[in-house]
């Protein structure tokens, strides 16, 4: 079976006529795709496409299918009609299948097919992953971005970033995605549109693949799509409601939800809001993988632990490892790690904590239930117990993934990948640039009285303090339309850099010195060739998630400073010649404070690509730069009638 023949008439199907309703596959469609592919080994049935809730399944070579999903993001309630008279008390109405109940707090959401966290996808290696995405939120445009996913194979226009891979999808408007889920591994998808992942346009994606390729596969009895740990912070408002605006730094996150669930703490009363919670049930004296997602938007890190119980980590997004135990996972939003539980304690219940971490000053935590009981897998229940009183339950001492690797606690390198690339670790890159991350603050006088000029986003915590994000002290501002998919419409000197900043949107701190520019922050590299980025975090005192669309990178190395970095002392011998053997690949890792890290990755996904902080907060405000990789004819060209941006512009409307 041609695979990418498959995706290729997938894809004429959705875009011959764009953004209006059409059939999945005509029988004239059918029996031209059979014509071109009759001389194959096997062919396919494209009339018979697997329904996406059926496509979890015993993975085995050659067993490939279309995985169908239909998808309508929509604005909905926590706590809403459906629950009838759940908040007056009545548990039998709490479980309605469409009852959200979050952390038992009514406020407004944006939902897939009313769900959150929206639906789970579980697919095989090299399955297509189909989506039919409405939007069907008045007032918004959104996209949806497949964490993980590199489209490596000839999609690379599914990648889901407005104005960099599509245009956004417009309200009442369709758009189909069609992709090879090309990596084994855990990942997630969300809306890379506005505040709205925040706002719960999130959901996991698993890739599996045959059990004979997994070299882990000997260290548990039971791989269940029940048993997905996706933790999210959680407000009871809209996130637009916070941004731009005052933002209090420790009573962002109100609650953690696991699965979609948590309870609600009030401190004024110190009582927590009834509301059921995720139970994974496991069997005595089994051994089971467990995958973990963090979905946060907030700055907030996030502790995972299981009550009296070790976790094995197995994998790391992408990478196999040797197993590493430890009882305190550390993470930051976007991050994703394989662990194995081996359910060999006393029969009962355990709590699954989720708990806030520096920077912020309030410690928040969500639970869920790990129950040993007769049935594998997953519910959602009331608990009759309180959860533990915060932090004095169950002590953290072996905590995974330092966010001050070589100073405290077991730094990610402590892992190895049981497969790399030596050909990227070991030599001299081809491209190596620095990247300072920052968050300086632009006065109110140029943003108040030039602002819009400035195209400005940013954070205002408090008067005179509107906080920015950039690399290089360079704020990301998008283009008018889409890179990848309207090439056409490219001007060299659109782009900048640190070097070509001139006659961009700078602004300065009143003395003449540049604080930030707002323009379109490219970076070009050859197709092929190896990338290095290192990344400093120069005074932004908390962690950062870093992630790359389109790619997979090592980190050779990681570590802190001791005081703050100075950008020319880190070029002249700041950063210790050091690269680890055998480390994990990964797509999103943390950024030390005040400290950095050091990405390899070969650019060998042609296109344009992002690569950003992962808070959501920081990526609106522009700590973000765009990638090229190769030259514009190098690049896939997106289908015939793909949609296209630009077409308010005043000088076409004035003919």
């Amino acid at each position: 079976m041609n695979i990418k023949l498959i995706i290729i008439l997938i894809i004429y199907t959705s875009y011959a006529k764009a953004f209006i309703p059409y059939p999945f596959l005509t029988n004239n469609l059918l029996k031209s795709f059979l014509d071109v592919v009759k001389t194959e080994n096997d062919l396919i049935d494209l009339e018979n496409l697997t329904l996406g809730t059926e496509c979890h399944r015993k993975c085995v070579l050659n067993d490939r299918r279309i995985c169908y999903f239909k998808f309508a993001l929509k604005a909905y309630q926590i706590m809403g009609g459906a629950c009838q008279n759940c908040t007056d008390g009545d548990l039998s109405h709490c479980f309605h299948s469409k009852c959200i109940m979050a952390d038992g707090t009514k406020r407004s959401f944006l939902s897939i097919n009313y769900e959150l966290p929206a639906p789970a996808i579980h697919v095989c290696k090299d399955d297509v992953i189909m989506v039919d995405l409405t939007n069907d939120a008045e007032g918004t445009a959104t996209s949806i971005h497949w964490h993980g996913m590199r489209h490596i194979l000839g999609t690379q226009y599914f990648d889901g970033t407005p104005y960099l891979t599509q245009c956004p999808i417009p309200y009442g408007n369709k758009f189909r995605y069609a992709f090879i889920a090309d990596d084994e591994g855990t990942h997630f998808y969300h809306s890379h549109s506005g505040h709205q992942k925040a706002n719960g346009i999130f959901g996991a994606l698993v890739v599996r693949a045959p059990d004979n390729t997994n070299p882990n596969r000997h260290l548990y009895d039971y791989d269940l799509p029940e048993h997905i740990i996706i933790v999210s912070d959680w407000m009871h408002h809209l996130a637009e409601d916070d941004f731009p605006g005052m933002i209090s730094r420790s009573l962002l996150t109100e609650s953690i939800l696991i699965n979609g669930h948590g309870r609600y703490f009030n401190r004024s009363s110190q009582t927590h809001q009834l509301a059921p919670l995720t139970i994974y049930h496991v069997e005595p004296n089994k051994k089971y993988r467990f995958r973990f997602i963090n979905s946060g938007f907030n700055v907030c890190p996030f502790l995972l632990q299981v009550e009296h119980h070790e976790m094995s980590i197995i994998a790391t997004e992408i990478s196999y490892v040797e197993p590493f135990t430890m009882d305190a996972l550390y993470s930051l939003t976007g991050e994703r790690f394989d662990f194995v539980i081996n359910a060999n304690k006393t029969p009962g219940d355990y709590w699954v904590r989720a708990q806030t971490m520096f920077p912020c000053r309030t410690v928040i935590e969500g639970f869920a239930v790990l129950r040993y009981g007769n049935t594998s897998g997953s519910s959602v229940e009331f608990v009759d117990k309180d959860p533990p009183v915060q932090s004095t339950e169950f002590e953290a001492k072996k905590i995974f993934n330092s966010p001050k690797p070589k100073v405290k606690d077991i730094p990610f390198l402590a892992l190895k990948a049981l497969e790399h690339d030596d050909s990227i670790i070991k030599f001299e890159p081809d491209h190596k640039f620095y990247l300072f991350l920052d968050s300086p603050t632009i006065s109110d006088d140029v943003l108040y009285t030039n602002g819009t000029n400035y195209r400005m986003s940013f954070e205002t915590t408090k008067a005179n303090f509107n906080s920015i994000g950039t690399f290089n002290n360079i704020s990301l501002l998008y283009p008018s339309f889409p890179l990848l998919t309207q090439p056409d419409m490219i001007d060299e000197t659109m782009f900048c850099n640190e070097n070509s900043t001139v006659g961009k949107f700078c602004t300065d701190n009143g003395f003449g010195n540049v604080t930030a520019c707002r323009c379109i922050h490219r970076l070009k590299v050859d197709l092929n060739s190896i990338v290095e980025f290192i990344v400093v975090n120069v005074d932004d005192q908390i962690p950062h998630p870093i992630h790359l669309h389109g790619h997979k990178f090592h980190i050779v190395d990681m570590g802190v400073y001791d005081k703050k970095p100075i950008p020319g002392w880190v070029k002249n011998g700041g950063i210790p010649n050091e690269t680890h053997s055998r480390p994990p690949y990964k797509d999103t890792c943390i950024l030390p404070y005040p400290g950095y890290v050091r990405l390899r990755f070969r650019a060998d996904n042609p296109g344009f690509w992002l690569f950003h902080c992962h808070f959501d907060w920081h990526l609106e405000t522009g700590m973000s730069l765009i990638v090229q990789v190769g030259e514009i004819n190098q690049m896939v060209k997106p289908p015939k009638d793909f949609p296209k941006c630009s077409n308010y512009q005043v000088n076409k409307i004035n003919g």
